[in-house]
C-alpha cells in the first residue's frame, strides 16, 4: 500500500504535541512529533480498518499568515482555515480536523469545519470532541489507573461533565505524577495509545462520530490507493 499523507489539525498543543523548532510545513513527523491526537487517528485507522502504522504519513500543517499553527479559536474562522487549507495544490492530503464544543452546540462547529474542507476542495474527516478532548482522554477508567495510578474515576459521562472539568481533572493526575524523565505530554501520548477504543466510543458519543468520519474515510480513500 502506498504510504497515505494525512495533516491533524487540533486547538493546540495537548492533542498536537509540542512543534519542534526545526519542523517546517510538510516536512513529515517522526514518532515522537506526535501528539495524542495524531496517536488516536493511527490507532483508529490501524485497528479499525487494517491501515498498517507505516502507511500513514502525518506531516506537518501548513501555517497561518503569521507563521505560526493555527490554533484554538483560529480553527473556527472560515479565513484562517483558508490560510491553512488553500495552499495544498499537489499531493492533497487527507485532511483531520479537530476541536472542542466547549458549551456551544456540536453540530454548528463541524458544520464549519466541513464547509472548509468543501470550499477548498479537499477530503478530510472532521471532529468535535463534547466538551473538550480531554473527555475522551480521561473515559477508560482502566487506561487511567495503568497510566496514572489509583485515582478517583467515577466518570461515566465523561462528555456531561462542565466545560473545563476534564481537562482541569487530567491537568491535576498529570502534574502529581510528572517529573522530568516523564513529562507531561509523555503521559498524555501514553493515555492516547493504552485507551480502549471501543470503551471510549461506548462513553463518548462524539468519539464514536469522529471515529466513524475516520473509517468512512478509508472506505473512500485509502483502499484506491
Amino acid at each position: 500500500m502506498t504510504a497515505v499523507c494525512m495533516v491533524v489539525h487540533a486547538e493546540g498543543p495537548g492533542e498536537l504535541g509540542t512543534t519542534t523548532w526545526d519542523l517546517s510545513p510538510t516536512d513529515s513527523l517522526q514518532p515522537d512529533d506526535l501528539g495524542p491526537a495524531h496517536i488516536i487517528v493511527q490507532r483508529i485507522l490501524t485497528e479499525g480498518a487494517q491501515i498498517p502504522a507505516l502507511a500513514i504519513d502525518f506531516v506537518e500543517p501548513l501555517r497561518t499568515k503569521t507563521g505560526a499553527r493555527a490554533h484554538g479559536s483560529q480553527l473556527l474562522k472560515p479565513s484562517a482555515l483558508d490560510e491553512i487549507l488553500a495552499g495544498w495544490l499537489l499531493a492533497l492530503p487527507l485532511i483531520v480536523l479537530l476541536v472542542d464544543s466547549d458549551d456551544k452546540p456540536p453540530v454548528e462547529r463541524e458544520s464549519i469545519l466541513k464547509a472548509a474542507l468543501e470550499r477548498n476542495a479537499l477530503a478530510g474527516a472532521v471532529g468535535v470532541a463534547v466538551k473538550e478532548f480531554e473527555s475522551w482522554l480521561i473515559a477508560d477508567a482502566k487506561a487511567i489507573n495503568q497510566i496514572i495510578g489509583n485515582v478517583r474515576h467515577d466518570f461515566q459521562t465523561p462528555e456531561k461533565l462542565a466545560c473545563g472539568e476534564a481537562k482541569q481533572t487530567l491537568q491535576k493526575w498529570i502534574q502529581d505524577i510528572a517529573h522530568p524523565s516523564r513529562q507531561l505530554m509523555d503521559i498524555r501520548r501514553e493515555l492516547a495509545t493504552a485507551m480502549d477504543l471501543d470503551v471510549v466510543t461506548n462513553l463518548c458519543p462524539s468519539f464514536k462520530s469522529f471515529r466513524q468520519a475516520l473509517l468512512g474515510l478509508d472506505a473512500q480513500n485509502f483502499k484506491a490507493k
